[in-house]
């Protein structure tokens, strides 16, 4: 089958278990580029909103041209299945390209790729997006990556090039990631690595277009960067590292993950090393897969010390996303190679790597492709652990099988009716838990259009369903990301709010401020108690309530 139906398929199926979900995380940002909310007079005055003409990425501006709020969430879901075809077509042209063939291999290896419990959500050290239920142009741009890293392994420098020069366009640090294993891809015929060794002036014009390749549908973007923070207000200066910390310190500070976490990140990493040396062509796998440590391990240098705003903005440490999708491709190329129809070493070691990646243990699929790497290199004979062939094939059905009963109940659990939701389960347009959408919606049919709200600062989304201007929320300090002098005034309205511990207080405050109406969040630990007010709420839910700010 050709590769580009199959990725078709896989998309299908992946979506199919973990669902889709439009309105959430950073959503919240996309939605109102495509909308075109900074020119709506409730939003005039909203610092959030009026800085987003600097999120420099053309794909919302490019959806705003034929968005409207009866299209938005159908575009998004298109945008969503175009990514996840485009990354496992990546993905399954790594493999191919990495010895698998066709056949029954290759079908083995990319329903491994799809039922791989690490690859869906979020990177553990460096908060990557991997497999989301939200479409997002960072997903987009790392299907482009994934599909650099194919051109890599098949000697298409050019072509990486310029597939790293779309990434950079829809994502630019990304793209600015992608330089380096592509740099190390077009240095490596000079080291001897291709026979015959290229003339100097053949390399230096397949070095001259893969420049061209990339500059192509990056400069653009770069001018519209360079533009944007040129033009950018004067604000107070801030320490940007202690802001990064306080906001989301995992995307920039190795130090601010957990030990768990970094080695969750690292043994993906090992099993990627472990798995390409199993690999016909381990010699070329090796530079993508050293391109990207050494961008991790600047990453993790780099937020040891520095403070500059434009280097942390490179978001390095997230790279260990893309790490580990070119691991899992890696581990399923090789556990496809070694498996044999008889039980014998390669046999076993291919099932437990194929269990390791299937169930996120990465260290058990490391482990079982090093062993037998040290085994081959001492030369120990290989020999046959049972007389029953036919065994082995339905072991390994069973366990995609089992693989993806377990995927399908993990990724679409829902919350029971008695729980307390996280934010998660309260934002987007069809959440598991709609109480969030509920006050958002009754904010929208029954106030002024000009209103301004005193919200919790979490969830996020109340602009988007509400469509009014809110004082401040927690998710809106990204803005400071690419609008700098944003954050003063944020991180001022965050630490004030935050000092409130009852009712009143929130009341009086939005008062003194100007804002209208006060939303309070009944979750346990979540606000400050109600207890002894005797407000009346103009609105409220199982989560949340509303009140008039002059009678609270």
């Amino acid at each position: 089958m050709h590769p580009l139906v199959l990725a078709t398929l896989a998309g299908a199926i992946s979506i199919g278990l973990q669902g889709f979900a439009f309105g959430i995380n950073n959503n919240v940002f996309h939605i109102p580029i495509v909308l075109g909310y900074q020119h709506l007079a409730q939003f005039a005055g909203d610092p959030a909103i009026q800085s987003l003409n600097r999120f420099a990425s053309p794909i919302y501006p490019a959806l705003a041209l034929v968005a409207d709020e009866g299209n938005i969430e159908g575009l998004f879901l298109a945008c969503h299945i175009l990514t996840r075809v485009l990354t496992f077509l990546g993905l399954i042209l790594i493999v191919t390209a990495s010895g698998v063939r066709g056949g029954w291999r290759l079908l083995l290896a990319l329903a491994a790729l799809v039922l791989a419990g690490g690859l869906y959500g979020f990177s553990p050290m460096g908060g990557g997006g991997l497999l989301l239920n939200y479409f997002t142009h960072s997903e987009l741009s790392g299907a482009f990556a994934l599909l650099a890293i194919a051109g890599l392994l098949r000697g298409r420098l050019v072509l990486a090039a310029g597939l790293s020069g779309i990434a950079f366009a829809l994502n630019a640090f990304v793209g600015i990631w992608m330089l380096v294993p592509v740099g190390l891809g077009l240095l490596a015929p000079l080291s001897g690595c291709e026979e015959p060794r290229p003339r100097l002036l053949s390399w230096l014009r397949r070095v001259l277009l893969a420049g061209l390749a990339f500059a192509v549908p990056a400069l653009p973007v770069a001018i519209w960067v360079l533009r944007s923070g040129a033009g950018e207000a004067a604000g107070d200066p801030f320490n940007y590292r202690e802001y990064l910390y306080f906001y989301f310190g995992k995307h920039f500070f190795v130090q601010a993950s957990s030990a768990k976490e970094i080695l969750e990140s690292g043994s993906a990493v090992l099993a990627g090393l472990a798995a390409l040396l199993m690999l016909p062509n381990w010699r070329r796998a090796v530079l993508p897969m050293a391109g990207l440590l050494l961008v991790l391990a600047v990453g993790a240098v780099v937020g040891l010390g520095a403070s500059a705003r434009l280097i942390l903005n490179l978001h390095l440490l997230r790279v260990d996303a893309l790490l580990m999708m070119l691991s899992a491709a890696y581990v399923a190329a090789a556990v496809a190679l070694l498996l044999q129809p008889a039980w014998n070493r390669h046999t076993l070691a291919a099932l437990l790597a194929l269990i390791g990646l299937l169930s996120g243990i990465w260290l058990m699929s490391a482990a079982a492709l090093a062993g037998l790497r040290l085994a081959r290199a001492g030369k120990a004979a290989d020999p046959a652990l049972g007389p029953l062939r036919t065994t082995v094939p339905v072991v390994c059905i069973v366990i995609l099988l089992g693989a993806a009963l377990h995927q399908g109940i993990s990724l679409r659990q829902s919350l029971a009716a008695d729980a307390i939701p996280d934010e998660a389960d309260l934002e987007g347009a069809r959440p598991g838990t709609p109480e969030w959408l509920d006050m958002q919606r009754w904010a929208r049919q029954n106030t002024p259009v000009e209103a301004r709200f005193l919200l919790p600062p979490w969830p996020s989304g109340f602009r988007i369903g509400a469509q009014r201007s809110v004082w401040v929320d927690f998710k809106q300090g990204a803005t400071a990301m690419w609008a700098p002098e944003t954050y003063a005034e944020w991180r001022q309205r965050v630490d004030e709010i935050r000092t409130l511990r009852r009712l009143p207080e929130r009341c009086a405050y939005a008062r003194a401020h100007g804002l209208d109406y006060v939303i309070v969040d009944l979750r346990p630990g979540k606000m400050p108690p109600l207890d002894g007010s005797t407000a009346v709420p103009l609105y409220g839910n199982r989560f949340f309530r509303a009140y008039d700010a002059t009678a609270c």
